[in-house]
């Protein structure tokens, strides 16, 4: 089980405070309070695996709520702004090169 906790990020002047990624047997829970014209907390799950071969870390995105409403999509359109090189998006997608 490996479990993360960020504070105070910034996406597009929505604030993002305490992150916690929770990853364990390729599945991942994600959760976090944003700030924006409405606040609350946002929670997410889905799966991820790497591909040592090629570096990739993958993972599929199941849902993301915003309290009760499904905002995956919403989520997706704004990481899609976000895309380089090294991090790619198709939803229900993410992969990420590591370097």
């Amino acid at each position: 089980v490996s479990q993360s906790r960020y504070s105070s990020q910034i996406f597009g002047g929505v604030s993002l405070k305490n992150l916690e990624l929770k990853v364990a047997a390729g599945k991942f829970n994600l959760a976090g309070d944003i700030k924006a014209q409405i606040s609350g907390r946002a929670v997410g799950k889905g799966t991820i695996q790497f591909n040592p071969a090629d570096s990739v870390l993958t993972a599929k995105v199941s849902e993301i709520k915003f309290g009760i409403l499904d905002v995956t999509s919403k989520v997706f359109d704004e990481l899609k702004k976000q895309q380089t090189a090294t991090f790619q998006v198709k939803q229900p997608y993410i992969y990420i090169t590591i370097k």
